[in-house]
């Protein structure tokens, strides 16, 4: 019995030895891709596909347009306003006839005058022949001079002191002295033609009419 026991233990010790020494068994191989019978099938396929594909196009950068800038032109230079244009008719021209008054009215005179530093001036008188012995009167004074400020320099010499004026708005600049009410004195200046109009002996009457018409006729 010791002897059976000994020979199955020889018979297990050498089937153990046999065991270590037999190869390990390969693994298995992971199968290939769909559609290929093998690996090598595969690899060979995909070299050619690589090898068939276009190299990648170079990007060129997007060139760039230079718009030219339009020519500079020199800043506008605003001109200086143009010089007024000097009175150049006769002081004869612009001032009241008889035609601007109602009938009954009669022109005393109309002659020239002078005035200082003028180069011409005209003075007419009117009275209202129908009011008799006491009529109103109207008188004209026109004149003309070289240049806008020697006319502006005797228009100032004319504005009373001391008393209430009126503005009529009557050409360049003017005022209405009616601090005596029956003897009513309106100046006005235009460019270079200053006009003195006085209204005597009426005390209702308005003079600002009488200097519109030669403001009208300074204009045309």
């Amino acid at each position: 019995m010791r002897k059976v026991g000994i020979v199955v233990a020889l018979l297990v010790t050498v089937l153990l030895l046999l065991g270590a020494c037999a190869p390990a068994p390969e693994p298995k191989p992971f199968p290939p891709p769909e559609g290929y019978s093998s690996w090598e099938e595969y690899r060979e396929e995909y070299e050619k596909s690589v090898q068939q594909q276009p190299a990648p196009a170079t990007t060129t950068p997007p060139e760039t347009v230079v718009t030219p800038s339009p020519p500079t032109t020199p800043s506008e230079t605003t001109e200086p306003a143009p010089a007024t244009t000097l009175i150049t008719k006769e002081a004869s021209e612009m001032v009241l006839t008889i035609a601007d008054f109602e009938p009954g009215w009669v022109q005393h005179d109309a002659e020239s005058t002078t005035k200082e530093g003028a180069q011409s001036a005209y003075h007419v008188y009117f009275y209202d022949g129908s009011m008799l012995p006491y009529p109103a009167v109207v008188q004209n004074t026109t004149a003309v001079y070289p240049s806008i400020e020697l006319a502006q320099q005797v228009y100032l010499e004319a504005v009373p002191e001391n008393v209430s004026l009126e503005n009529p708005q009557i050409g360049d600049e003017s005022f209405l002295d009616i601090s005596i009410p029956v003897q009513k004195l309106l100046v006005f200046r235009k460019t270079n033609v200053v006009v003195w109009l006085w209204l005597q002996q009426d005390m209702f009457g308005d003079v600002r009419p009488y200097a519109r018409i030669i403001e009208k006729r300074i204009n045309q």
